[in-house]
């Protein structure tokens, strides 16, 4: 292992002339001191390289995760106004079930009045026939008694005619002959 050179002693060294173009000059631990200063350096521009890379990357973490709620946040609303949607459809379907149903009871309660218009109209017309035949008969009963009056009071003239023989009356005594008068109101 002493044969070995170690990896720090080929930086900045040519390795024909270990002593050649090294500012250090020849003890290693100028070399060492200058590596782990290089190393230091090169591991303060990777930290902040890191720090940069991860501050870039969570930013855009953040952006992304930012986006992925606002996406979520938009896809509930969107589920929310579906479902809103749907119950609004189902209102509809429902008021329109409702107004169907009104129809229907609308039209039995149209068809039942005009089935009590036309039994009222039966009626009426029953009513109006009766009502004619009533006065008819009516008519027909003053006429037959106006009638059974005049009857009567040419029978009462010609009872009190027979029963007073001297007296003028409408019909002639049994066996006499009328006189001018009495033709000319049997005439007429």
């Amino acid at each position: 292992m002493a044969d070995t050179p170690h990896f720090l002693d080929s930086i900045d060294v040519d390795p024909a002339d270990p002593n050649s173009n090294d500012p250090w000059g020849t003890d290693p631990e100028p070399r060492y001191a200058r590596f782990e200063a290089d190393d230091a350096a090169v591991r303060k521009d990777a930290a902040i390289d890191f720090a940069l890379d991860e501050a870039h990357s969570n930013a855009r973490w953040s952006r992304i995760y930012s986006d992925c709620a606002r996406s979520e946040a938009n896809r509930a609303t969107i589920y929310r106004d579906t479902a809103e949607t749907w119950a609004a459809c189902s209102d509809i379907d429902a008021d329109r079930a409702s107004v169907s149903a009104g129809s229907a009871w609308l039209a039995a309660e149209t068809a039942n009045l005009s089935a009590e218009i036309a039994g009222s109209a039966a009626r009426s017309a029953t009513a109006d026939r009766r009502l004619a035949f009533s006065l008819t008969m009516f008519v027909l009963g003053l006429i037959l008694g106006v009638m059974l009056a005049v009857l009567i009071y040419l029978w009462v003239i010609a009872i009190a005619h027979d029963a007073a023989p001297g007296t003028p009356g409408l019909l002639p005594h049994h066996g006499a002959t009328p006189t001018a008068d009495q033709q000319f109101k049997l005439a007429s």
